[in-house]
């Protein structure tokens, strides 16, 4: 067994693709490490300063604007993607004709954002005008496109940078806010400032990347154009349907429980949930250029991959889920203090959900290789139909605790049962509960590595 180990870490050595997905992805966590630290410690002070009532009212604001900007992209992001990392010529055709998709959709976006705040937040008038400001933010990022190519190409180190500089900002305008006791708009004016420096910084250094390159001008064409929208409208409204089933449960706390304080406590546990996920989401977003690589290969070596790359991440959630159900009540109390207590409960429950939920976003990669984007709309629908239903049930009766179940159950039903009923798509619900029964990973490998032997 040794010596096999042995065998795969040479392999791996000699392998100038891994390697650069490995030190790829490792930008990636120095970014969201660095967000992770930083965040800690702002989101300490920034909460005990609003208190639950205002941190409740600004998660309200930002909950709905969320459910707009989420599906931003509108699933060309999935597709762009592919094309760039099969057709590397046709970048300038793809980034010029996705740009203009994105500034279009931005624009309807954000006008029907202003619709639904007034429509929910008409008497409310501090959370409308907040959420006003949140909204700005998808205007400027369309820009995020630039990540497209960053991505396909392994050099996220420049998109890490970006990050972390924009962010560093937006921590000492967080922390200026406190410090000269402002207001919420100008807490919530810092997120829109964030936005625009990192897209100033975002291009500074796509301008570097591109350097060498000899790409002509972006521009917009419009038979490329109608292959987008045509291969993508299912991941777009699979887009719509996820963020509908992930953010819902905040908005709908926030409609139906009167005392903003709960949606505050609430949002907390959510928050928690969501600082550690930034390292399997890396590893997925460094690893798909060499899955769809890996598709070229056959069949045994793509499926063997994309099995492989389930394992690691729902191994990397088990560790998270462990060591936030054993020190749930200690974080909750060092980040938010004794007045967010009560969110160690729901924590407890909506962590189970994450898991799924970040396994969930391996199918997509399963989706766009295989042409199979319209199975998206299939566990989304069901994820968000179902979350909308328990809520509409379980909120009233059992408050946030209810909102964390509806959740838990939600992703469990799309993300693996949904696709248990199709011939097809029941491949992806047997890798995702082989991973979740992480024994049999090490059993397998065991048994490989005596055959080896």
């Amino acid at each position: 067994m040794l010596n096999n180990i042995k065998k795969k870490i040479i392999a791996f050595k000699n392998n100038d693709l891994f390697k650069k997905a490995f030190m790829n992805s490792s930008w990636l966590m120095l970014q969201n490490i660095f967000s992770l630290v930083t965040g800690l410690f702002v989101t300490a002070v920034v909460a005990r300063y609003l208190g639950a009532t205002n941190y409740g009212i600004f998660n309200y604001a930002l909950s709905i604007t969320s459910l707009f900007s989420g599906i931003a992209s509108f699933g060309m992001n999935h597709i762009a993607i592919k094309d760039l990392a099969i057709k590397p010529e046709d970048h300038s055709k793809i980034m010029g004709t996705v740009l203009i998709l994105r500034l279009i959709f931005a624009v309807i976006l954000f006008i029907a954002c202003q619709l639904v705040l007034y429509w929910l937040c008409y008497q409310d008038q501090l959370t409308f005008i907040v959420g006003t400001i949140l909204s700005g933010c998808m205007l400027f990022n369309i820009f995020n496109i630039i990540t497209y190519y960053t991505q396909v190409t392994l050099n996220s180190k420049f998109e890490a940078i970006s990050k972390i500089l924009s962010m560093s900002i937006l921590m000492i305008l967080k922390l200026l806010v406190v410090y000269f006791s402002l207001n919420l708009k100008m807490y919530a004016f810092s997120y829109l400032i964030e936005s625009i420096i990192y897209v100033l910084i975002l291009f500074i250094s796509y301008k570097k990347i591109t350097k060498s390159k000899k790409f002509k001008p972006w521009y917009f064409d419009k038979s490329y154009a109608k292959k987008l929208l045509s291969s993508s409208w299912y991941f777009a409204l699979s887009s719509i349907m996820v963020i509908i089933y992930l953010r819902i449960d905040q908005v709908m706390i926030g409609k139906m429980i009167a005392d903003k304080s709960q949606l505050g406590i609430y949002s907390a546990a959510v928050r928690i949930t969501d600082l550690w996920t930034f390292v399997p989401l890396a590893l997925i977003s460094s690893y798909r250029p060499i899955i769809i690589e890996k598709k070229k290969e056959g069949e045994i070596k793509y499926y063997n991959n994309l099995q492989r790359l389930y394992y690691i991440v729902s191994f990397i959630c088990f560790i998270f889920l462990i060591f936030i159900i054993i020190f749930s009540k200690i974080i909750v109390i060092i980040l938010y203090g004794s007045e967010f207590i009560d969110a160690v409960n729901p924590l407890k429950i909506l962590i189970f959900g994450t898991w799924f939920g970040v396994l969930g976003n391996i199918h997509y990669i399963w989706m766009s290789c295989d042409n199979n984007q319209k199975y998206s709309l299939l566990y989304s629908v069901i994820g968000a139909s179902s979350n909308i239903i328990l809520n509409l049930f379980l909120i009233p009766i059992y408050g946030i605790m209810g909102a964390a179940v509806a959740t838990l159950i939600s992703q469990v039903l799309s993300n693996i049962v949904s696709f248990a009923f199709l011939k097809k798509t029941r491949i992806l619900s047997k890798m995702i509960l082989k991973s979740i029964f992480l024994p049999n990973y090490f059993i397998n490998l065991k048994r490989r590595s005596l055959k080896n032997e």
